[in-house]
């Protein structure tokens, strides 16, 4: 699907009428749907991104799209990996490993 690459919810621009624009555009690109949502659960913590995790948005969507664990673990590491890519070797997020670390517990689980 084509994709802006940034699900952040300050990304979508809204009035009284309801949705009006999308923002951030300078990734996108034609992608896996689900290569996006583990950006959710990576900056659970910022103010941009805590929205889907207190709403349970990426939990609901895998459930409503039946996609099993196993299927979006790849997606958190994969996606994991290109952004520790860009960060520090030094300081690399601690949240943002500690979810590709269950993912690949989720994948060795499934084999």
């Amino acid at each position: 699907m084509f994709s802006n690459g940034d699900y952040n919810p300050l990304n979508v621009l809204v009035d009284h009428a309801g949705l009006t624009g999308w923002v951030d555009f300078e990734y996108s690109a034609f992608e896996d749907p689900l290569i996006g949502l583990p950006k959710f659960l990576f900056w659970a913590d910022d103010s941009g991104w805590s929205l889907g995790a207190q709403v349970g948005l990426v939990e609901r969507y895998l459930y409503r799209h039946r996609v099993t664990p196993a299927e979006f673990a790849v997606r958190v590491v994969l996606r994991g990996l290109t952004h520790l890519h860009d960060c520090s070797p030094d300081n690399p997020p601690k949240r943002m490993v500690g979810v590709i670390e269950h993912a690949i517990e989720t994948l060795e689980a499934s084999v």
